[in-house]
């Protein structure tokens, strides 16, 4: 845009110069802003959300639907003494909520001179990129970061910015939270020296409509007074006692409170007794309180009086699960390069991890038996003719090991076939239903680790005894810094926990806690060590540790309502699961949300001595 303005010049009267200039000026955005309520730090605007956070309870306004609310009912501050979650960052769905102000800059393609970016600077939110350049997305099983991927645009004098592929992560400071299916659309719009950044965040899975605000900024003209993320001012200017501006600090998960390992802190149902708190003392009705699409209209106000007036709320009950239907599965055959010489093959709607190295290939669950020609194919894509010389079965569901045989084929004899390695009870089960000796595991091992040295890096195959069966195993890729995952983590639904193949909930819930002592977040719970599961996208430790605290709180709330004397049914009927029931429950078979408390009753029942 400045290259185009600067070829006009000379044919441009001074005045018609000026005007440009002008428009130009009241659509760029460069530089310091502050928010601009006013106060040492701006706080006046949405002060509970800059400050220490709204009460539990108070969703007032917010188009949540009933999935959100209960989850929200029952989330408890404590979640954030969890090691995994202490270095949690301030998610672009909230970073304009946070104290502080915002540092907007522009990048260029050194060659070109044209704007590719633009970088926004928070307090506490992460970085972000918002390309110009016309790129397309990623595709849907690339990483999610708590920043999103975000393209803009310009629409006359506001720039509209488009982000996906977000982490799951939270919208208040109470609880009310954001799914990794959401996407926001954020309007930038600048009057004089000030800023209107308008964001409308869309998530199928707990909002009924977009959520949509506004917030404000100044341009900031002193350039050493705003704070930077570390509690220092930004350019050195006087810190006040905030701490020193220079110092660089990487958070680092502690342990801030004794809990056992593996805890993740969660009301049960019914026991969250500050739920009314925000109600009660501010005179609101609870059902207005608890916000919903409903309430956020003017046809409301007749029900509010009605409350008011001592109308009794009558008992809602709990709806049919709702199931969000998951992104497309892609019909053909995809890849992506995951870190170091791992690469993630998409097939079916399932993973294959794939390491490519100087010595050859190695394969981590060659897939199904009607892929395996067009997995071998995209192997032979990435890896030219390099020999497939090891493969690793995770566990012997057929849609793992069904390949073997043609991926294992050596050029010649049998001698050239590739080694087949998998854990002992795998290959007895694999015998016993009958598998054919071509796809039948050559190596197995009956310790907890199988350690190989391959294309100049460490490899562990590592057992996680009665997860989703008694014969899984994760593969960590040390120099890559990659673990795969098998069955422990799906992505796209709960996990099917085999129970008649020796799998236990506490085995899985044992397993990605495992995962999460191997794996290492980067940068504010995100980056780092990357995780492939057999489902959908490549996942960090942020995202195991989401599946891991879903599978926890509802294993410790029906575990909660077992030692009450409730019934399957009565569980079923109660909708106990029915905030993850719409983005983990699929819509039949073992992972649908009906089964899925069938098989997580069956477990901890045997588990307590009980029949299954």
């Amino acid at each position: 845009m400045v290259a185009a303005l600067q070829r006009r010049i000379p044919l441009v009267p001074l005045a018609a110069m000026a005007l440009a200039a002008s428009a130009y000026a009241q659509t760029d955005f460069v530089g310091d802003w502050d928010q601009a309520g006013g106060g040492i730090f701006g706080f006046q605007e949405e002060f509970l959300d800059r400050g220490g956070g709204p009460d539990l309870g108070d969703y007032v306004g917010l188009p949540i639907n009933d999935s959100l609310r209960y989850k929200a009912s029952l989330y408890s501050p404590s979640w954030l003494t969890v090691p995994e979650h202490t270095c949690l960052p301030h998610p672009a769905t909230y970073a304009y909520r946070s104290p502080g102000g915002l540092s907007v800059v522009k990048e260029y393609d050194p060659v070109t001179q044209k704007l590719t970016a633009y970088r926004l600077y928070g307090t506490y939110g992460l970085a972000r990129t918002i390309f110009m350049d016309g790129r397309a997305h990623p595709p849907a099983n690339a990483r999610h970061t708590y920043e999103g991927f975000s393209t803009g645009r310009w629409e006359g004098n506001k720039l509209v910015v488009e982000t996906s592929h977000l982490k799951a992560g939270f919208l208040r400071r109470n609880g009310i939270a954001h799914s990794d299916r959401a996407q926001m659309t954020e309007y930038f719009l600048r009057h004089d020296d000030y800023l209107t950044v308008v964001t409308a965040v869309d998530d199928p899975v707990y909002l009924d409509e977009p959520l949509v605000r506004s917030t404000d900024f100044r341009m900031n003209t002193q350039a050493n007074t705003r704070l930077n993320e570390f509690g220092g001012f930004v350019n050195g200017g006087d810190s006040e006692g905030f701490g020193a501006s220079d110092v660089f600090f990487k958070c680092a998960p502690a342990d801030e409170v004794a809990l056992p390992p593996g805890t993740v802190p969660s009301f049960m149902p019914g026991t969250n007794h500050d739920l009314d708190m925000f109600a009660k003392r501010h005179n609101v009705p609870l059902e207005a309180a608890l916000g919903g699409s409903a309430t956020m209209y003017p046809e409301f106000a007749p029900r509010i009086r009605e409350l008011h007036d001592g109308a009794r709320v009558p008992p809602v009950p709990a709806p049919a699960p709702r199931v969000v239907p998951p992104p497309p599965v892609d019909a053909g055959v995809s890849s992506l390069p995951v870190a170091g010489q791992v690469w993630m093959i998409t097939a079916g709607g399932r993973n294959t991890a794939v390491q490519i190295g100087a010595e050859g290939v190695l394969v981590v669950n060659p897939g199904a038996e009607q892929l395996a020609d067009a997995v071998l194919a995209e192997i032979r894509r990435l890896a030219g003719d390099k020999r497939i010389h090891v493969l690793v079965d995770t566990n012997d569901d057929a849609a793992h090991v069904g390949a073997n045989a043609k991926l294992a084929a050596g050029p010649t004899p049998v001698a050239q076939r590739a080694a087949i390695i998998a854990h002992e009870n795998s290959s007895l089960r694999m015998a016993a239903a009958g598998v054919p000796d071509r796809e039948a595991p050559t190596d197995t091992f009956f310790r907890g680790t199988r350690e190989l040295y391959f294309n100049d890096e460490p490899i562990e195959i590592i057992h996680v005894p009665a997860a989703t069966s008694d014969g899984d195993v994760i593969v960590f890729f040390r120099k890559s810094d990659v673990v795969v995952a098998g069955d422990v983590i799906q992505d796209l639904t709960y996990p099917v926990v085999r129970l008649d193949a020796g799998g236990t909930v506490n085995g899985t819930i044992a397993a990605l806690n495992r995962i999460l002592a191997i794996t290492i977040a980067a940068w504010r719970s995100e980056g780092g060590t990357l995780v492939v599961p057999n489902q959908g996208r490549i996942y960090d430790e942020g995202d195991v540790a989401e599946y891991r605290d879903m599978l926890t709180i509802i294993r410790d709330r029906v575990q909660d309502a077992i030692a009450k004397g409730q019934t399957p049914e009565q569980m079923r009927a109660a909708g106990i699961a029915r905030d993850y029931d719409g983005r983990y429950g699929a819509a039949t078979g073992p992972a649908s949300p009906a089964s899925f408390i069938d098989t997580m009753n069956r477990s901890l029942r045997a588990g307590q001595g009980a029949k299954r």
